[in-house]
C-alpha cells in the first residue's frame, strides 16, 4: 500500500456544484432545479414523498486522454389520488349511471319546502 498523504492533502478539489452548473452548459443543474420544483408542489398536493436521482456516468473517451460525462435526471413524483366513479352495467354490457334494475318514476315531482314556500310567496 503506497502512502498518498501528500497528494491528497495537496489536491485542490473543485467543489461537486460548480462542476454541475458547468455540465452541458447549464442544461442539467436547470433541469434538477425544475424538478425540484414540480417535486416539492406534488409532495405539498398529496402528503407523499418523491425522489429526484442525478447519475453521472463517466467512461473513458476511446483514442484520447478525455473522459465522457453522461447525465441522467430521473424525478418520481407523488400522484394524487383518483377518485373512483361508481356505474352499473345494463343488458348491452355498457357502463351506465343509473341501475337498469331499478324502476324509474316518471311522476315524481319535488316537494316544496316550508322556506321555498315562503320564498315563492314574497
Amino acid at each position: 500500500m503506497t502512502d498518498n498523504t501528500t497528494d491528497d492533502q495537496d489536491a485542490r478539489m473543485r467543489p461537486f456544484v460548480d462542476w454541475l452548473t458547468e455540465l452541458r452548459k447549464g442544461a442539467v443543474a436547470a433541469e434538477l432545479t425544475q424538478k425540484l420544483h414540480e417535486l416539492v408542489g406534488a409532495v405539498q398536493a398529496t402528503g407523499k414523498d418523491g425522489t429526484i436521482q442525478l447519475t453521472i456516468k463517466v467512461g473513458v473517451h476511446k483514442k484520447t486522454n478525455a473522459l465522457m460525462v453522461d447525465d441522467r435526471v430521473a424525478a418520481k413524483v407523488p400522484a394524487p389520488d383518483r377518485k373512483s366513479s361508481l356505474y352499473f352495467v345494463d343488458n348491452d354490457g355498457n357502463l351506465v349511471r343509473n341501475d337498469p334494475n331499478q324502476l324509474s318514476f316518471s311522476s315524481i315531482r319535488a316537494v316544496d319546502s316550508d322556506q321555498t314556500r315562503e320564498a315563492k310567496r314574497a
